[in-house]
C-alpha cells in the first residue's frame, strides 16, 4: 500500500512561502551517503512549483540524520498530488538506497455563512427589517455568523457611522474558527419620523478571500404616535 502524507487544507494566499513541513533523513549505514531529493508531480501538466523540497540534497554522515523543508503552495482551490523521492547517490542496497511516498494536499479559502438573517432584496443583499417603530423607541435584531468551512475565518465588519442604527463591532475583525458561530446583535433607534425609511449597510468580508463579501442592509421606518384630546 503507498504511503500518503497529506497537508490538509491550506489557503493558497495565507503564507507567502506556502505551508512547510520538516522531514528528518537518517543515515542508518556505516558510510556516508550523499541523498538527493526531488519531487514529481503525479498529473501531466501539474506545476512543479506547488510541492517543493529544500534543499535538493545533503550529506549525511553514518548513523546520523539530517532535515530537509516539504513546502506546500497550492495556486487554486483545487486537490494536488506528487510523490516525494529521495535518492542515495551509488547506493547499491535495493532496501536503503531510496525513499518514496506521496504527496496530497487540497487549495480551499475561507468562507463564512450568515445564518440569520436569511431574506434578500433583488440585488441580492440580505436584509434586516425593523419594520415601523415609534420615536424614542429601539428594536434589537439578531446577526448570526458561522464559519462552515474547513479552516479558520477572520471576517471584518465596514459600516458607515449612524445616527440610528447601532452595531458595537462595526469596523473590527473578528477571527471565527471552523464551525463556530457567532450572534451579534443591531439596535434601531430612530430619533425623528421620516417620510421615507432610514437605512443603512453593512459590508462583511472574509481575509484572504476576495470572493466571499456579504451586503446586508438595514432598514426601518419611524413615526410618531398621535394622541386625541
Amino acid at each position: 500500500e503507498e504511503k500518503t502524507f497529506s497537508f490538509g487544507s491550506v489557503v493558497p494566499t495565507a503564507q507567502q512561502n506556502g505551508v512547510c513541513e520538516r522531514l528528518k533523513i537518517t543515515n542508518p549505514n556505516k558510510v556516508n551517503a550523499a541523498v538527493n531529493f526531488a519531487v514529481d508531480a503525479k498529473k501531466e501538466g501539474d506545476s512543479e512549483d506547488v510541492f517543493t523540497v529544500q534543499p535538493s540534497s545533503v550529506d549525511i554522515p553514518a548513523h546520523e540524520h539530517r532535515y530537509v523543508d516539504l513546502y506546500f503552495k497550492p495556486k487554486i482551490m483545487r486537490t494536488y498530488n506528487a510523490v516525494f523521492k529521495a535518492t542515495v547517490e551509488d547506493g547499491t542496497d535495493p532496501t536503503t538506497n531510496k525513499l518514496e511516498f506521496a504527496l496530497t494536499g487540497e487549495g480551499t479559502l475561507p468562507c463564512i455563512q450568515v445564518v440569520e438573517p436569511l431574506t434578500r432584496q433583488d440585488d441580492g443583499a440580505l436584509i434586516m427589517d425593523f419594520g415601523r417603530l415609534q420615536a424614542g423607541k429601539s428594536c434589537t435584531l439578531p446577526l448570526k455568523i458561522r464559519n462552515g468551512g474547513v479552516v479558520p475565518a477572520t471576517m471584518r465588519f465596514s459600516m458607515p457611522r449612524s445616527d440610528c442604527f447601532l452595531f458595537p463591532s462595526r469596523g473590527s475583525s473578528v477571527p471565527l474558527a471552523v464551525d463556530q458561530e457567532e450572534l451579534y446583535s443591531v439596535t434601531f433607534k430612530p430619533p425623528k419620523p421620516l417620510d421615507e425609511a432610514y437605512g443603512a449597510e453593512l459590508l462583511l468580508t472574509v481575509r484572504h478571500n476576495e470572493f466571499e463579501t456579504q451586503r446586508i442592509v438595514f432598514k426601518g421606518f419611524c413615526f410618531l404616535e398621535d394622541f386625541t384630546l
